[in-house]
């Protein structure tokens, strides 16, 4: 069970956003997972658990494969994704999206810092392949840009996300009704709902799914918390790792199947870090607030088109670093070094390191250990 608090009811939508902002910084603090053993399994009216994978810290440093480019234009690789042939990579570090080839060769770069057409006035959250578009999601004012494969500016839009007091859309993934956004809802009393939103392609925009607080209960603070959005062949995929099986949705919000990660062993939230959260809202004593005891210490999730589930795993918390591991055929982890930045595509993978100069990246096929 989450041991539950009084604590203060916020008095600016800031404040939130700084709440919000602190409890994201938070998944830096983690532990890593070897997976053993998986299973797929429906876990309404079973309660039978299959043996955990155990926990433990990785403290050698990263081992960038020699293979690794550096390409000094990219700072950061945020978010990527793969269209014809091309992978663009998201960096929020620089303003900017770069277009690199299947093999990593860095093919130029586009959008910038500012206010005018195909520029960001905000910080970069995600991005998609969605059509013959290429989506890039702002965080803040929660603005929408479409380019070409090229990197010609097409249309910019905002995203209307005004039923909470504080939005924050943070996934975007392609649909063949529309795009679909990952929106975080934050209420004054720091009450937290996980949405999925369809926006089709005539520019409606609907609630297909969500996740979220008891109304009479205590409100839970992300922490640790994850929640994911993910594309599926039948739809999308939805949940947090707080919970130990992920829904399947068909593009009409229907629950399909519930997907099972209790093949991992959930990791104790730190006490440090409730420590923290209580001073910091010490002075508040009117807001009820709950942390979830533990996560299941995975951060990303990747289907393919034909039902692959991988994992993106944390693998260290010195420097933040991730691995990949599939639910299939017991739980093999995939030859990927672990690495700063990794994205999957199908059957290959774009993984990062942070360089002084820039950003070393390396494609990989993912191969089974």
């Amino acid at each position: 069970m989450s041991q539950e608090y009084n604590r203060p009811r916020a008095t600016s939508a800031s404040w939130i956003v700084g709440i919000v902002g602190l409890a994201a910084l938070a998944i830096l603090a983690t532990s890593v997972i070897e997976v053993r053993s998986v299973r797929r399994a429906d876990r309404d009216g079973e309660d039978s658990r299959p043996e955990a994978t155990p926990i433990f810290g990785v403290t050698a440093p990263m081992e960038i494969p020699p293979t690794a480019a550096l390409l000094p234009e990219v700072l950061s690789a945020d978010d990527a994704t793969f269209h014809d042939g091309v992978w663009f990579v998201l960096d929020a570090s620089a303003d900017r999206i770069h277009r690199l080839s299947s093999s990593g060769e860095w093919l130029g770069s586009f959008g910038n810092r500012g206010q005018g057409p195909g520029e960001f006035a905000g910080r970069l959250a995600a991005i998609a392949a969605h059509g013959d578009s290429i989506a890039v999601l702002e965080l803040a004012g929660h603005r929408l840009h479409l380019f070409d494969p090229n990197g010609e500016p097409v249309a910019a839009r905002i995203l209307r996300l005004d039923d909470c007091t504080v939005p924050a859309a943070s996934e975007l993934v392609s649909s063949p009704l529309g795009l679909l956004f990952l929106v975080i809802c934050t209420q004054p009393d720091l009450r937290q709902e996980a949405r999925v939103i369809l926006e089709t392609r005539s520019g409606f925009m609907r609630t297909l799914a969500t996740q979220g607080s008891d109304p009479q209960g205590a409100a839970i603070l992300g922490g640790f918390m994850w929640n994911t959005l993910s594309a599926h062949p039948s739809g999308f995929v939805f949940g947090s790792n707080i919970d130990e099986c992920l829904r399947v949705h068909n593009l009409q919000g229907d629950v399909l199947e519930s997907v099972c990660h209790d093949w991992m062993e959930p990791v104790p939230t730190p006490e440090e870090f409730v420590r923290g959260i209580r001073d910091r809202l010490a002075a508040m004593p009117d807001v009820r607030w709950t942390l979830p005891e533990s996560f299941f210490p995975f951060f990303g999730l990747f289907v393919t088109e034909d039902n692959r589930w991988i994992y993106r795993i944390t693998a260290s918390d010195e420097p933040e670093s991730y691995v990949l591991a599939t639910r299939d055929q017991d739980g093999h982890r995939l030859s990927v070094p672990r690495a700063r930045y990794v994205f999957v595509h199908e059957a290959s993978a774009l993984v990062g390191w942070e360089d002084l100069e820039g950003t070393r990246i390396a494609i990989h096929l993912l191969e089974e250990r």
